[in-house]
């Protein structure tokens, strides 16, 4: 029997319910169709910067859409992704940053400062609020094949 993994399933579902709400919060909407556009912008991004299968991925985001698009994106780029919780103390932070060494880091822009200390060894951090840097990425999907058996 063969698992689908999250990120197609995602997709399966999407393109079936595409203007449906998806994630419903009391001041803002996103559909299944807008959900993965972006989540595709951002693993076509992670894909164009060099991103390589299985290379961990920080999310250090409280929005909620941002971090399922975040956690989608990775999954589509082929990424694992790591969720940081934002109340750890500094320490702990640091230490579970030093066991997963995430090449990239997707954040939020109120975040820059409190992650800056953690970023110094990584290729990059994306301001998934207010970045540019997935903009004008293509939405198609680039790489869409990972597994758990490809980690």
């Amino acid at each position: 029997m063969k698992h689908e993994s999250v990120q197609a399933r995602f997709s399966s579902v999407a393109a079936m319910r595409g203007k449906q709400t998806a994630i419903a919060r009391p001041d803002r909407s996103v559909s299944y169709a807008e959900l993965s556009d972006r989540s595709n912008r951002l693993a076509n991004f992670l894909v164009s910067a060099g991103v390589a299968k299985g290379t961990p991925v920080a999310i250090f985001v409280e929005d909620s859409i941002e971090v399922i698009t975040a956690i989608i994106g990775i999954l589509k780029a082929g990424c694992i992704f790591v969720p940081l919780d934002l109340k750890l103390p500094a320490n702990r932070l640091t230490a579970m940053l030093s066991q997963v060494s995430p090449e990239w880091f997707l954040t939020e822009s109120k975040f820059l400062t409190t992650i800056a200390p953690h970023t110094a060894s990584a290729r990059g951090v994306v301001c998934l609020d207010s970045s540019e840097d997935c903009a004008n990425v293509p939405m198609n999907v680039v790489r869409f094949d990972s597994a758990p058996e490809h980690f």
